[in-house]
């Protein structure tokens, strides 16, 4: 007898670092679905599966792995999935992927339980290519899909065609930073004849061909014209990818089970850059915190970091302003302070830097505390470390910069010597 030889194939390099990548998003969304709920609309969801080639002999067969899927949206057959898929796209690798749409129908989240719309089969490198609008448009197949078991009476019946939509874009952006969003409504308008209103909001992005990308959409409060949504959290990437410069609109619409949502609100806003703080009027505070511990050395060795060398001009560093209190004028200003606190200063130890980093938390707090917190930013503070790197605190430290990580304020850690001190801070 002959043996079997099993065996999974992986794509060439999709584990070695030194394949060229870059992380891909997708955004999806549908036309014209078909409507199979007798008293409403389709309730779609898109199941994303990855194909895997598996080697029986000299047979291959695909296995169809599933990797992600969007959310519901609830009665709507003309779906926009605010979910995204993030994904590396290898290239010169062949990375094939099968989108298939389902209309759930409340009594379970498995795909297999629930209603075949259509699929749609296309390679990662086929969407990334797919135009220069970033848009790639495909019509729902309604045959079953090869390799997956379902039942398509359903979508066999429907005379229409479906078409489903993928806008890529390159992920410029670190996937860990958030933006928090704390929304809340007053007097909006009653739309409701026999009630207020029902409000939510739609979050969306105005594209570089001028139409709306939708982000985020909240819940929806019922019976309220003074509505406080709990707060919630958009990726950057989602957000707007890094581009400062896209439009931002926000609509507050009032829903309505049986009929067209009503708007109530529309607002365009442009996210800000760094620089449109200080030129819209925003003061930025800017501390200086100077290692004065022994690990830096007598400021008199010719070794030491603070020695001062007769041939050191300060003249030519920049100039910047520093209202703390007590407060000095420009560079030469925070060095003609430190000049003299070093001839009164003895140097000992240990180097703490998180209760310096808490006492600008607790400054830069006090400015979205009223009567500053309904009025746009007055002050944005900058904190400046200037360390050999030595540090006693760090765990300290973590957790305070952690808690400051929500408040107008930077931290910026110069290193000066050999560096040598400072692998724990550039591990952190």
């Amino acid at each position: 007898m002959g043996s079997n030889i099993n065996y999974q194939y992986q794509y060439p390099g999709l584990n070695k670092s030194d394949i060229l990548s870059s992380k891909i998003t997708i955004k999806i969304s549908c036309n014209n679905l078909p409507k199979f709920d007798k008293l409403s609309k389709s309730d779609p969801k898109v199941f994303i599966f990855i194909e895997k080639k598996e080697f029986n002999n000299i047979n291959v067969n695909s296995i169809w792995s599933l990797i992600d899927s969007t959310e519901i949206i609830k009665n709507n057959n003309n779906p926009i999935f605010t979910k995204t898929l993030t994904i590396d796209y290898y290239f010169e690798t062949i990375q094939k992927l099968r989108f298939m749409v389902m209309d759930m129908d409340g009594k379970s989240e498995e795909w297999k339980k629930n209603d075949f719309i259509g699929y749609v089969d296309v390679t990662l490198g086929d969407l990334v290519n797919s135009s220069e609008s970033n848009v790639y448009t495909s019509n729902l197949l309604t045959s079953v899909p090869p390799g997956i078991e379902v039942n398509n009476s359903k979508a066999k019946s429907f005379s229409g065609t479906s078409k489903i939509f993928f806008r890529i874009e390159e992920n410029n952006t670190d996937s860990r930073y958030r933006l928090k969003f704390d929304i809340s409504g007053k007097n909006l308008d009653k739309k409701d004849i026999l009630g207020k209103s029902d409000p939510f909001i739609i979050i969306s992005s105005i594209e570089d061909n001028g139409t709306k990308r939708k982000i985020f959409e909240t819940p929806v409060i019922k019976n309220t014209l003074n509505p406080k949504w709990d707060t919630f959290e958009i990726l950057e990437k989602d957000f707007n990818n890094g581009d400062n410069d896209k439009l931002i609109l926000f609509e507050v619409y009032d829903w309505d089970k049986d009929t067209k949502n009503d708007l109530i609100e529309r607002i365009r806003i442009k996210p800000y850059t760094f620089m449109e703080y200080p030129l819209g009027g925003t003061e930025i505070a800017v501390s200086f915190a100077i290692d004065f511990t022994l690990s830096n050395g007598y400021k008199d060795d010719k070794d030491s970091l603070h020695y001062n060398r007769p041939d050191f001009d300060i003249n030519n560093f920049y100039t910047l302003n520093n209202p703390n209190n007590p407060s000095v004028y420009g560079v030469n200003g925070v060095i003609n302070a430190y000049h003299k606190a070093l001839q009164t200063t003895d140097l000992s130890g240990p180097t703490n830097f998180a209760p310096i980093i808490r006492k600008i938390s607790d400054e830069a707090r006090k400015s979205l505390l009223p009567p500053y917190n309904n009025k746009p930013l007055s002050k944005y503070y900058i904190l400046t470390i200037i360390t050999d790197g030595s540090i006693s605190d760090m765990e300290k430290t973590k957790e305070a910069i952690i808690d400051a990580c929500d408040l107008p304020l930077s931290i910026i850690i110069i290193g000066i010597g050999s560096f040598s001190q400072f692998t724990k801070i550039e591990r952190t």
